[in-house]
């Protein structure tokens, strides 16, 4: 393994939220139940096959749904020079070189009261978050003045590993708050 393929942390995490998840399986559901009812029961008057077709198409569209969703991750990892975040099936990778991080502190935060929920989000103070679930998270303060959230389950340890590969890097940026949350 090169310095460059050196891996530092590694987290993923997925959406873990029962209400999302009751929101995308609750409709595939009840179609499933309103189609099946409809093949076997056979109810007066027949069953119009456009019927049956919108509600095929509406459960290959749900599962489509369910399955993305369920695929969806958030990877994080620390690398020799760089952080590198990916939302898995959504977007690309984003590769961010430690010379453009001026601080970072480890926050514990309000996602829908700060950035409207989970997701790739824009906050109120023109800050952007990658998150999925929780509450905790590393913010980043970028030398142009930009600013980033990653929500994480394990906040500290992403914060050392950051420490760990910049100090490797010779290029340690300055802490904001320490370990400690806004």
């Amino acid at each position: 393994m090169s310095d460059d393929d050196q891996v530092f942390f590694r987290e993923e995490q997925s959406f873990r939220q029962r209400w999302v998840w009751a929101i995308v399986l609750l409709p595939l559901l009840i179609v499933s139940l309103a189609l099946l009812w409809l093949v076997w029961a056979k109810p007066p008057g027949g069953v119009p096959p456009q019927l049956v077709r919108s509600l095929v198409w509406n459960n290959v569209v749900l599962l489509a749904v369910a399955l993305w969703l369920y695929k969806l991750r958030l990877v994080t990892e620390v690398r020799a020079g760089s952080l590198v975040i990916h939302f898995q099936w959504l977007w690309r990778r984003r590769w961010i070189p430690f010379t453009d991080i001026q601080s970072y502190s480890v926050v514990t935060y309000r996602p829908i009261a700060e950035y409207g929920g989970w997701g790739i989000r824009y906050g109120v103070a023109g800050d952007k978050a990658y998150n999925v679930s929780g509450t905790r998270g590393v913010r980043l303060q970028f030398t142009n003045g930009g600013r980033l959230l990653i929500g994480s389950q394990r906040p500290e340890e992403l914060a050392r590993a950051l420490d760990l590969a910049m100090r490797a890097d010779a290029t340690p940026p300055v802490r904001a708050h320490g370990w400690s949350g806004e």
